[in-house]
């Protein structure tokens, strides 16, 4: 018989013991809770599976020992910010207890330390629950005690990285009140370029903790007398374009901005010239604080014709 690519043998009335902890070890547990085996193979079940899991604890740790280390020479170097180094910490705590044969205690803030490392090793990939489960060595589903979803955990790691967004000088005038949300909230994304994958998601879901700190731009378009369809049309533009360029801000970092000269090459005389033009701007390091300036007061300009 086969299963999961492995020949079993039958045992009595149920399957070998072999097939039972590759089963469990695959997290297969159903399968293997289903399955009639003597106290003899059980206790043996337990025994290997306890080694099994206590060896890949030990690497998990040693990994997350050198990840953290990375971590603590980048906060240092100022590069990320101590918080990051001190949430690592957190989530490799986890992990030792993990690894000297005990099951670690989780808790809420653990598992939102766990998925931010996770998300600081994956380069841009979404939030994985099995990810944010190896950080602290236990199964998927034991985070299903905290969590109802994935949905769930991905509302509170955005809340997390949202909880200091700073607040907007409400007594400001309306327009000056949307120019202020505007750079703060690039401000705040430059810092934690991870929150735009969390912005919104699959299945219609968008981060609560993100709205709760944008709807001041409906407030104040509301107070310039906006109201109706006309008043979300207009945050809703707002919110795109102040998006938009604060996604193609963080997405240039680490690009130098200048085509290949060999991409160069194939233009036209006249094409290459104004290329090079355009790359005498882009590439100076005011450009995309001067990008969301424009964008800002042309909206503002919009904003002030059409009211």
């Amino acid at each position: 018989m086969q299963a999961n690519g492995w020949t079993t043998n039958y045992s009595g009335a149920g399957f070998g013991a072999d097939y039972l902890l590759r089963a469990a070890v695959a997290n297969h547990v159903a399968a293997a809770s289903r399955c009639t085996v003597s106290c003899k193979s059980r206790m043996w079940i337990g025994c290997a599976l306890e080694q099994t899991m206590q060896r890949s604890a030990s690497i998990r740790f040693e990994q997350a020992k050198v990840d953290t280390d990375r971590l603590d020479s980048r906060a240092r170097e100022g590069s990320i910010p101590i918080w990051h180094k001190k949430m690592g910490e957190r989530a490799l705590d986890g992990i030792a207890q993990a690894r000297r044969g005990r099951t670690p205690r989780l808790s809420v803030e653990m598992i939102v330390d766990a998925a931010l490392h996770a998300l600081s090793e994956q380069s841009g990939d979404p939030l994985s629950l099995g990810a944010t489960a190896r950080i602290l060595g236990v199964t998927p589903m034991a985070l299903y005690t905290y969590f109802n979803s994935r949905d769930d955990l991905i509302q509170a790691v955005a809340e997390r990285l949202m909880s200091d967004f700073p607040a907007g000088d409400e007594a400001q005038l309306p327009e000056l009140c949307i120019r202020d949300w505007a750079f703060r909230m690039r401000n705040h994304l430059l810092k934690r370029p991870q929150l735009l994958g969390m912005l919104s998601w699959e299945g219609g879901h968008s981060s609560s903790a993100w709205l709760e700190r944008s709807v001041e731009v409906m407030r104040a378009l509301e107070e310039l007398g906006y109201t109706g369809s006309e008043l979300a049309r207009m945050t809703l533009r707002i919110w795109h374009r102040v998006m938009s360029a604060i996604n193609v801000e963080i997405a240039s970092k680490g690009k130098s901005g200048q085509i290949a000269s060999d991409d160069l090459e194939k233009l036209t005389p006249d094409t290459r010239e104004r290329v090079l033009r355009l790359h005498q701007v882009s590439g100076r390091e005011d450009f995309y604080e001067d990008l969301m300036e424009f964008e800002v007061s042309s909206m503002i300009d919009t904003i002030r014709r059409q009211k």
